[in-house]
């Protein structure tokens, strides 16, 4: 497992749990990087979550976010931590997103799922996506409301992806 930091060791974690290979950027995604200037993210390639738990046992609170078929494996990880998991965002569930959410909410934890639309040619979406960006702020500001500076960040990364979203979507109609 890769695991990359961005951001200040005092913001609010997240931690983001990218199947292998879906975002091999080398750098935090570009959609990402205003949120870095108040968040501290932590940006995991995966292939397994071998080594998560003792990851986790140094970090504090988190918030997870993750895809595609490393859900199951995420959600079980939330749900064994969830004294120290504040939320979670999944993109592109497999089923089992909604079996865990009742145990999850029983313990605090937010879960917040979708299904990327037909703009986004590959499923699942990628995370550095700006549809998976935005659903991210939209949790972390529902769990931590505190933390506004981050609704600026996002409108930042917005204002530079929205006409290239624009066309994506006019040319999948």
């Amino acid at each position: 497992m890769t695991l990359d930091w961005h951001g200040p060791p005092t913001g609010p974690t997240v931690l983001v749990l990218d199947p292998a290979g879906l975002a091999d950027h080398g750098a935090l995604p570009a959609t990402w990087r205003p949120l870095a200037e108040h968040l501290r993210i932590g940006w995991a390639r995966y292939t397994g979550l071998d080594g998560i738990d003792a990851l986790l046992a140094g970090l504090g609170p988190v918030h997870l976010v993750s895809s595609g078929a490393g859900t199951e494996a995420v959600l079980r990880l939330a749900v064994h931590h969830a004294d120290q998991v504040n939320s979670v965002v999944i993109v592109d569930p497999t089923p089992t997103a909604e079996v865990v959410r009742s145990e999850l909410a029983e313990n605090g934890v937010v879960l917040r799922t979708f299904v990327s639309d037909e703009s986004v040619r590959v499923e699942p979406a990628p995370l550095g996506h700006p549809d998976v960006v935005g659903r991210v702020v939209e949790t972390l500001l529902a769990v931590e409301p505190e933390h506004g500076e981050l609704a600026d960040d996002w409108e930042k990364v917005r204002a530079q992806v929205a006409e290239a979203l624009r066309r994506a979507r006019e040319t999948r109609l």
